[in-house]
């Protein structure tokens, strides 16, 4: 059995589908809930009390699955766009999210700045980089000691990047307590291979709705099978530097409303 997070905002289908599955999964596995700018706005979420009310609610229900203290909802600054004293404000607003019980993680860009901004404030909050396309990306920021590199291996097929490849490299590196994350996936096939990766797989709606409990007692037994990186660093190209470009300006753009209230402290 592995680790998952649920990739969306919308509380409700949540419950709907732990409801559907929960007799094949351990609660201590749903690891926690992943968001962003995009998963906001699908709700209808703008505004910065409008994603703080969301994510208390998604940290409500994370503690009623688990049960327990230990999981982690992340959510993401609302602008690619980092300084000292906006992430400051960030970090001590995100905390006021909590529902006292589990806890809050905040998602950054893989940028110089950012990771050193972020880095200063790692004793109060979990970091996770985001939008990563390439594994030298994914190195850069896991050197910073951040707590955790997302990978986009969805987004990387679409654009006929070998994310395997990339994601393999990764996870044999040495990267001690910083773990890997995998999101974007769009298949059950591409969900299998992220688990038997050793990744934290995240699981939005388009692959949660393909498990049901026709296929929940399988999909939910596969485990992390022994992988070998290939000899050298996979390809990196303009492709995988553009589609984390393109990522980065899809999350601006949703998330532009709240990061004009941060920027204005109207909240």
């Amino acid at each position: 059995m592995f680790e998952l997070l649920l990739d969306t905002a919308d509380e409700d289908y949540i419950e709907q589908k732990w409801n559907q599955i929960k007799d094949f999964v351990s609660p201590e596995n749903i690891a926690g809930v992943t968001t962003n700018p995009n998963a906001f706005h699908k709700v209808g979420d703008k505004t910065v009390a409008e994603w703080g009310a969301r994510a208390r609610k998604l940290c409500e229900l994370v503690s009623k699955i688990r049960g327990d203290d230990k999981g982690l909802v992340h959510i993401q600054f609302p602008n690619s766009n980092v300084t000292e004293d906006l992430f400051q404000e960030w970090v001590r607003l995100v905390g006021t999210f909590s529902d006292g019980t589990t806890k809050m993680g905040i998602k950054i860009p893989p940028y110089k700045g950012a990771l050193e901004i972020a880095m200063r404030h790692k004793q109060n909050v979990k970091i996770n980089v985001t939008g990563v396309a390439d594994v030298g990306t994914a190195m850069f920021a896991a050197a910073h000691g951040v707590d955790f590199v997302s990978i986009i291996p969805g987004r990387m097929e679409e654009a006929g990047i070998d994310a395997k490849s990339h994601v393999s490299y990764a996870v044999n590196s040495d990267l001690g307590s910083i773990k890997i994350i995998t999101g974007s996936m769009r298949t059950l096939a591409g969900l299998k291979w992220c688990v038997e990766h050793g990744t934290l797989p995240t699981v939005g709606a388009r692959v949660l709705d393909l498990i049901d409990e026709s296929n929940a007692e399988e999909v939910f037994t596969w485990e992390r099978q022994a992988t070998s990186p290939a000899l050298f660093c996979p390809p990196i190209s303009l492709v995988n530097t553009q589609l984390s470009v393109d990522f980065f300006n899809q999350m601006d753009d949703m998330g532009s409303v709240a990061y004009a209230d941060l920027t204005q402290r109207d909240f």
